[in-house]
């Protein structure tokens, strides 16, 4: 019987860095999420995607999110905005 894989490793597509308006709008959403629910960022990071480092690494010019977890980060922020 042969296996066949659904997506080789030569063929997977690496993970598409967030542009850099909407990362802006992401951390933007973040701060604003921080200072309705008083919380820390470092909470926010650990609560969002258990990377209590997150918001800072997000300042910083040379990170880049991708589209993922940007993703993740708004579902979590919406999520707890209907709640």
């Amino acid at each position: 019987m042969q296996h066949f894989r659904s997506n080789p490793p030569s063929r997977q597509v690496p993970p598409r860095p967030v542009l850099g308006s909407t990362k802006r709008g992401l951390h933007a959403a973040i701060i604003r999420y921080v200072a309705r629910h008083g919380v820390a960022e470092s909470t926010f990071g650990r609560r969002a995607l258990n990377d209590p480092a997150f918001v800072a690494k997000l300042r910083n010019d040379d990170y880049q999110p991708t589209e993922r977890t940007a993703k993740r980060v708004l579902a979590f922020i919406a999520e707890a905005n209907h709640a």
